[in-house]
């Protein structure tokens, strides 16, 4: 969820602190990658329907912001070893469970 305001201050604070070529991608829904790609905070922006554009030569680290459990897998699944560190700061996509 690159479009939260959590995610918003982390991004702005890496592309601030730029070191050792490492790139900043944005994860979000196609309707806010617009305004993702706006804020210029992000080095690319990748639409959640198209995990298979996250890089598949590098090293990566996640941070969830959006707490989507089949999204999460889906990152973990598309980046494999690749993936050095995952953790989960936020959730702003909530799943209400009912009886």
């Amino acid at each position: 969820s690159a479009s939260s305001k959590t995610a918003l201050g982390l991004a702005q604070l890496l592309s601030a602190q730029r070191r050792g070529g490492r790139r900043v991608i944005g994860l979000t829904s196609v309707g806010n990658a617009a305004f993702v790609r706006g804020t210029g905070y992000y080095d690319d922006v990748v639409t959640y329907d198209s995990l298979s554009a996250l890089p598949a030569d590098t090293q990566a680290v996640l941070v969830d912001f959006a707490g989507n459990g089949a999204l999460l897998a889906g990152v973990h699944r598309q980046l494999g070893d690749r993936l050095a560190y995952s953790c989960r700061v936020g959730i702003t996509q909530r799943v209400l469970l009912t009886r």
